[in-house]
């Protein structure tokens, strides 16, 4: 049997369909990027548990490394509540507050990323007995600009 390139790119891609397959992620967050102005207080993210079992998330801001660990990491935001947990099908919000330790530019944009590792439950020893298990926790990230007051433009 004769394989010409459509063939044999069309039976690369059957294979690669088959054995790949999708994991997703329980933990939602409301929006895509996070836009804090100076002028307000603190901004809320809301996060979505849409999972069937409970999940523990840990949330920190950082300034863009992402093998930082998140308690060695310096940044002029803070997250409140830096872990918790949420119920399957349940919410929480996270508020992100300036915390004015160090001075951002006034002249542009400053750009710190939000973190959130959701962190699966531990499951039970009966029901796992004599099997192989394997847990993922997952790490989302999103952009987090902070916007001084007098800049131009619309920052949506």
């Amino acid at each position: 049997m004769f394989f010409n390139t459509k063939h044999t790119t069309a039976l690369c891609f059957v294979t690669c369909m088959a054995f790949s397959s999708s994991s997703i992620a329980d933990i939602v967050i409301s929006g895509t990027r996070v836009i804090y102005k100076s002028d307000q207080k603190s901004v809320n993210v809301r996060l979505e548990n849409k999972g069937n079992n409970p999940l523990l998330v840990q949330s920190w801001l950082d300034t863009g490394d992402d093998n930082a660990e998140p308690g060695s990491i310096t940044v002029p935001f803070t997250a409140t509540p830096p872990v918790s947990r949420i119920d399957a099908k349940r919410g929480q919000t996270i508020k992100l507050m300036y915390t004015a330790s160090t001075s951002l530019p006034k002249d542009r944009e400053s750009v710190f990323w939000f973190n959130v590792l959701e962190v699966p439950p531990k499951p039970d020893a009966e029901k796992v007995a004599n099997q192989s298990l394997l847990q993922l926790a997952f790490r989302t990230r999103i952009k987090l600009f902070y916007r001084p007051d007098g800049l131009k433009g619309n920052p949506s």
